[in-house]
């Protein structure tokens, strides 16, 4: 399932970039449905693994192109809202409620879809991102999901956009074949991209580890289920709360902050399975992993993911999150391949001491590389990237425009000082002066007059 996944992530990354992400999600959506019913018709084992194949596979392409195409739908101050949405605490918490009131797999794969089918539905009335869309140079296509949004039944607004209006502040730039390989085409992005596969890999170790040990809390997979959804719902809303209110309140700040508190958290672990005082499947252990869980989850992971969104600019993006969720399933297969026997070996330690490895390791390459990105505008070409972050283009348009109205003003009122200096002097010298705004001082028509 996770190499599944992680051949999705890659595909869809690169179609998301190429051919729109709205398109690509909401085929993957459709199709997604599809197999999830195909499962309860399996009448073998190998069947039902090659049809949930095919869905990890669809997964692997749906979170890439959503998650891109949200991000890009929303403003910098608000797009945190967005991003912890994807903690998907309600679907956590419906899952098992269908898990247990049903019972049987089979009836839960069909109540699953009929609750997710309308949904479906809905997203049909999504619309392929204005920015990306921009970024391809499709400006007619651009400006008509910008005039819906604009429009008087969501906005109450009359804006109205025009292909003339957007190409006045886009710099087009030629298109070519984008792929992973341009996530390393530069210094700069290959830092960043260095430093993202190390994130990752951390991200998934932790989660890996609460995998494989949560299930000391409790033998019910549904209510383990329902107690990670509902341990995802406040952790978020505590962090939106602080993002909007707190301006200083940054993604490094977060980002290092919840790494040394995992750090912390695990070497607790680590302790109390080292000295005996608990087995790794203790509760006490469990508890311990499970906070640092969340953390990771709905902290950590959260500011991978800006940080993502605001490095990487919207021809690559899509790509970049391919890239992302690549690495996170690579971590999930060698989790399972690494840590999962440590802890039925002679040295559980070991599966707590590789993560803890990671997140110091991830600290100190953040401390020392990672640049602050809160409220930075999102980069939509290569060149932006390759050169430096340029400042959203409609802003940048609209200050130029009202600076140069200023400077017009400007000089207006300082040839009116001028003028107003000159009558008063000439009043001064005898002459009578009906308009001294209109008044010039070599010019002896009917506005001078002699006394």
């Amino acid at each position: 399932m996770a190499g599944s996944s992680l051949i999705g992530s890659i595909i869809g990354g690169h179609m998301g970039d190429h051919f729109g992400r709205q398109t690509i999600f909401f085929t993957g959506e459709l199709l997604i449905i599809i197999t999830s019913m195909m499962c309860t018709a399996a009448q073998s084992w190998i069947a039902f693994s090659v049809i949930q194949g095919v869905n990890c596979f669809l997964y692997g392409v749906i979170e890439t192109t959503s998650l891109t195409m949200m991000v890009e739908f929303t403003s910098n101050k608000f797009r945190v809202i967005m991003v912890n949405a994807f903690q998907w605490p309600i679907a956590y918490m419906t899952i098992a409620l269908i898990a247990w009131l049903t019972q049987g797999w089979q009836v839960y794969f069909v109540f699953l879809n009929l609750v997710s089918s309308p949904l479906a539905i809905g997203f049909m009335l999504f619309l392929e991102s204005p920015r990306w869309l921009i970024a391809r140079n499709d400006l007619s296509e651009a400006c008509e999901v910008l005039n819906d949004i604009a429009h008087q039944r969501w906005n109450n607004t009359k804006a109205r956009f025009t292909t003339k209006d957007i190409s006045a502040i886009h710099k087009q730039e030629k298109q070519g074949f984008y792929w992973f390989y341009h996530l390393f085409s530069t210094k700069r992005l290959a830092k960043q991209s260095c430093l993202q596969i190390i994130s990752v890999l951390t991200y998934a170790m932790v989660s890996n580890t609460y995998l494989f040990t949560v299930a000391g809390l409790h033998d019910s997979p549904i209510i383990s289920t329902l107690i990670d959804g509902v341990l995802r719902l406040f952790i978020p809303i505590i962090i939106v709360i602080f993002d909007l209110m707190v301006p200083s309140f940054g993604r490094k700040i977060q980002f290092l902050g919840s790494l040394v508190i995992e750090g912390i958290l695990f070497g607790v672990v680590i302790a109390l399975v080292a000295t005996g005082t608990c087995t790794y499947d203790s509760k006490a252990v469990n508890i311990l992993v499970i906070v640092t869980t969340m953390i990771n989850d709905c902290i950590f992971w959260i500011n991978i993911v800006q940080i993502t969104t605001q490095r990487y600019p919207t021809v690559i993006r899509c790509v970049a999150f391919g890239f992302l969720h690549s690495f996170r399933h690579i971590g999930a297969i060698i989790g399972f391949l690494i840590l999962k026997p440590l802890l039925t070996s002679t040295w559980p330690v070991g599966a707590f001491v590789i993560p803890e490895a990671m997140i110091v390791l991830t600290i100190l390459v953040g401390f020392f590389f990672q640049p602050e990105t809160k409220g930075k505008a999102l980069m939509d070409q290569m060149v932006e990237a390759n050169y430096g972050r340029l400042e959203n283009e409609l802003p940048r348009a609209l200050m130029r425009l009202a600076a140069g109205h200023r400077v017009d003003q400007s000089e207006t009122r300082q040839q009116h000082r001028k003028d107003m200096e000159s009558a008063k002097a000439a009043e001064l010298m005898g002459k009578k002066v009906s308009s001294p705004w209109v008044f010039k001082e070599k010019d002896s028509g009917p506005n001078v007059k002699e006394d």
